[in-house]
């Protein structure tokens, strides 16, 4: 179930947020659907609810249990705590 969703129009990528399923990137270019694992320690799935882009470049997405950080250029996420 996508619970969110975030266009990058210069960069041809939409953002998918999921309940249970984590975080997805379609690449509109290549036309394919990438998962992106994210560092959520003890978690296997990930219920995420929302995603927002700061001016940074940063993703944020969160869940009912959960707050993450994502860098967008190396998909390298922190997750922090409530």
């Amino acid at each position: 179930l996508i619970t969110d969703l975030l266009e990058d129009p210069e960069e041809e990528i939409i953002w998918l947020t999921t309940y249970g399923g984590g975080l997805h990137r379609l690449d509109k270019r290549q036309n394919k659907i990438d998962f992106i694992p994210l560092n959520i320690k003890g978690k296997k799935a990930v219920a995420l609810n929302c995603l927002i882009e700061t001016h940074d470049e940063t993703l944020w997405l969160g869940g009912a249990d959960s707050l993450l950080r994502i860098n967008k250029q190396t998909l390298k996420s922190e997750s922090l705590r409530l």
